[in-house]
This record gives structure tokens, C-alpha cells and sequence, in this order.
């Protein structure tokens, strides 16, 4: 911005301050502790006190103070905006991060209750998996070598039949069932 001398400063004129007695906190930091005390002012024309923290108070709380001395003019930055900034990233990357905990705790929930069997081939139109025949319930069974080991868990078993879910190669998984007491 550019603004002209006159724009820029105002009438020098004596005021009565006071000296504020309290802590005036920012950030959770006490910026009347320094060598420059807050004062407590209030203009005639206003309703009520205003606090007035001194410019070189500002640095102690991470605001930038810079004085041109060319041109007559103080400059306070912070970083304000790049922290809100920031905040919302790192608010989004640790809801990105909490889902994918849950999911990791899904599959690690999943895979407690995971075993290994080996496929041994088809006999009579049934999936031998560790000696134990089943017959494809749901997917399409493909994908699995004999003489190979896959992930597999048992499913809710229902209407005198036991579920087992094994998992190919390809991480496809077929639903495989038998009857309780296996087959006769």
C-alpha cells in the first residue's frame, strides 16, 4: 500500500494512560512483563478504556517488527494465515491418517481371525483345502494352484453349514461351504 505522509500519521498530542496491573495474555503468553508496560487509555470521545499493547511487545508472541527508518514507517507481520493455513492441512491429513487406522484395524481384526490352508486340488467337483472338501458357494473359485497356501477365515455358519472365505493369489476371494459335520 501506498499511502501519502499525511494519510499516515496523525497529530502528535499528550493523552493520559495508565499502566494496565494485570496480565495481558496472548497465546497463554503474558506480554505485560516486558520492558514496556500495556496501558489502559481511554479517548473522550470513547465509551469505553482501550488496552494499547507497545509494537515491541508484538515480537515476544512471533509477530515480525520491522522499522524502516528510510521511510518512517513500522511494519508488524505474522504468520497468521499460513498457521490457519497449516492447521486445516494437518486437521485433513490426520482425518485421512484416523481413516486409515480404522481400515488397518479392520484388516488386522480380520486377519486375527485369519489361518493359512492349502489347496490340494479338485476332487469330485469339491476344493480340497488342508484335506477338508468344499463346495464353492459364491465367487468364482478361481485362482488357486494346487500345492499353494492362502488366507482363509471362517465365516458365520447358518442352516447346518459352515463358511469358509479363502483369498487367491490376486486377493480375490471366494466363499467356499460344507455341512457341519463335513461330508459322509
Amino acid at each position: 500500500m501506498n499511502y501519502s505522509n499525511d494519510m499516515m500519521r496523525q497529530q502528535y498530542r499528550p493523552v493520559t494512560a495508565y499502566t494496565v496491573t494485570r496480565p495481558v495474555l496472548v497465546n497463554g503468553y503474558n506480554i505485560n512483563s516486558g520492558l514496556y508496560p500495556v496501558l489502559n487509555y481511554k479517548p473522550a470521545a470513547a465509551q469505553y478504556p482501550y488496552i494499547y499493547v507497545p509494537i515491541a511487545e508484538f515480537g515476544r508472541v512471533g509477530a515480525q517488527v520491522v522499522w524502516d527508518e528510510t521511510r518512517q514507517v513500522l511494519t508488524v507481520t505474522t504468520n497468521y494465515y499460513n498457521n490457519l493455513n497449516t492447521i486445516a492441512q494437518q486437521r485433513e491429513r490426520i482425518n485421512e491418517l484416523q481413516s486409515r487406522v480404522e481400515s488397518l484395524q479392520y484388516e488386522v481384526q480380520s486377519l486375527s481371525s485369519s489361518f493359512i490352508v492349502k489347496f490340494n486340488g479338485i476332487e469330485n467337483g469339491l476344493h480340497n483345502f488342508s484335506g477338508s472338501l468344499w463346495r464353492l458357494s459364491s465367487g468364482q473359485g478361481e485362482g488357486f494352484n494346487a500345492g499353494e497356501c492362502y488366507i482363509a477365515r471362517y465365516e458365520e455358519s447358518s442352516a447346518g453349514s459352515n463358511y469358509m472365505l479363502v483369498i487367491n493369489a490376486s486377493g480375490i476371494g471366494s466363499l467356499f461351504s460344507q455341512p457341519a459335520g463335513g461330508w459322509r
